[in-house]
Parts: C-alpha cells; structure tokens; sequence
C-alpha cells in the first residue's frame, strides 16, 4: 500500500498549506498497485521502445508490478538520461506505483528519427519545444498498458524536463498531478507562466534550491500562479535538477510521499 510522508508538514507552502492538502482525496480513488518484484538499487525494469507522432524512438524503462495500479512518467534535464531517475524510480516502485523513465530526443538512447540521428547540442527552440510531444508521446504509451490506472497518472521533470512536464500536463486534463524539480519560467522557448495557469487547479510540487537562484525564483513564481492545492520546498544548497538527489538524499522519498497523498 501507498504510504504517507509527515515530513512534508514543514514545507513552505503556497496557497493552500500541505496539512490541509493531506486531508482529503483529488477525484476518484486510485488502485493500489502490487510493488514491482524487480525493484532495487540497480535502476532494474523492462527496457522499451516508443514512437512519437514525428517518428522519433524514445527509449524508455518500464516497471510494473502485479495487477492494476497508479503511474508516473519521469522526465529528465538538458543532457541526462532516464537513468538519472533511479533513486526515485526505484522508491515509486517498490511503494508500488507503475513507473516510466524515458531519454528526451536527442539523448541517451533516443536519437533516431527515421534515417536522422539526433543531438540535443544541435537543437533549435522548435526542436526543444518538442520535448513536450515526447512528455504527450510517453503518457499516451502509459495509459495503453493493463497495468495502469488511466484516472491515477502523475508526471515528474527535472530542469527542461520539469517545463516539459508541466506544460503536457496543462494539455493533457487527465493528468492529476505534477512535481516539478529546478523547473524555470523560460527554458529554451518552453515557457511555464501561462502553463501554470492552464494547469487550473490540479495539485503541484515545486521543488529548487536556493544556491540555483533562477529555479528558487520559478518555483515561487509559479507557486504564486497555483489555484489549487501546492507546495513549495526550497533547499539551501542542493545544486539543480536531478542532482539534488545527491545533496538531499531523502528528496525521492519526498516526491514519493507527494504522489502517494495525490495517486491514492
């Protein structure tokens, strides 16, 4: 079963503070999916392969447990890879959430379009504002597997992955909850100010440190902008994106507890 996280009553929050937020439920119940068998310290899962609407293949990494439960696309920052998710990838799913990490166009393993290799070095704005149809591309892949709860899916980014996930979030209503990690208000042409105000009033995380004053910035910002339920959690001296995990080591049990209160 999902568990909850006390620890995130000392959060800063915006708007409506956490302690409320945690006493009641967004829309249906969720089912509680079986925790993937699989799951350790290794970045363990399914490897898979999915195609975008333009016909770039992502590759991705898949963990699924028994049964029918919640999920969450993991989306990471300029120049990773899915495999900078594995702290969190593997606490979402031994709490037994399905999971899905998957490399941007242009990195990692995703770097073919038909004949045409991909480098993310070489990208233009439009290319970058791309990453979206990834995010679009990798939640429609999660949604057709049995293994999903399609009423129980949540996103998390990092950086560029963090625009990225809040504005296919902003398109996409089915999506009910977001956790953004350095997220900024303009990375290269994916702007996040008007996103925050589509995205209504869904439940949303922000997360930065203060040693990356633009990201710190963004997520009070943004956090200004939410009509719904949200938090704020700003570090001291965590560095940016998915490097945080290295400096705050119970930041995945964090975005666990969040999507664990939001995906129940």
């Amino acid at each position: 079963m999902l568990t909850r996280l006390g620890g995130f009553l000392c959060m800063t929050v915006v708007g409506l503070t956490f302690a409320v937020a945690l006493a009641f439920a967004v829309g249906p119940a969720c089912a509680a999916g079986a925790p993937a068998r699989e799951a350790d310290a290794k970045m363990p899962g399914q490897a898979v392969t999915l195609a975008t609407p333009d016909g770039v293949e992502l590759a991705g990494t898949w963990w699924a447990g028994e049964g029918r439960g919640p999920a969450v696309l993991l989306l990471h920052m300029v120049g990773g890879r899915r495999a900078d998710w594995q702290p969190v990838a593997a606490e979402l799913s031994t709490a037994g959430f399905r999971v899905l990490a998957v490399d941007f166009r242009g990195h990692g393993e995703s770097r073919k379009q038909g004949s045409r290799r991909l480098d993310f070095t070489d990208f233009t704005t439009r290319e970058w504002r791309q990453l979206t149809d990834d995010a679009a591309a990798a939640l429609a892949w999660m949604r057709a597997r049995p293994e999903v709860d399609t009423a129980c899916v949540g996103v998390v980014g990092a950086s560029i992955g963090a625009n990225s996930a809040l504005i296919a979030a902003s398109n996409d209503p089915r999506v009910r909850t977001v956790v953004l990690l350095s997220p900024g208000l303009d990375y290269h042409g994916l702007r996040t100010e008007r996103a925050m105000e589509k995205y209504g009033t869904r439940p949303i995380f922000l997360l930065a440190s203060a040693d990356d004053e633009a990201s710190a910035a963004a997520v009070k910002r943004l956090g200004s902008l939410a009509r719904g339920r949200n938090a704020v959690k700003v570090f001291q001296a965590a560095g940016h994106g998915t490097d945080m995990f290295r400096a705050e080591p119970t930041l995945p049990a964090l975005v666990r507890g969040w999507l664990a209160e939001q995906l129940r």
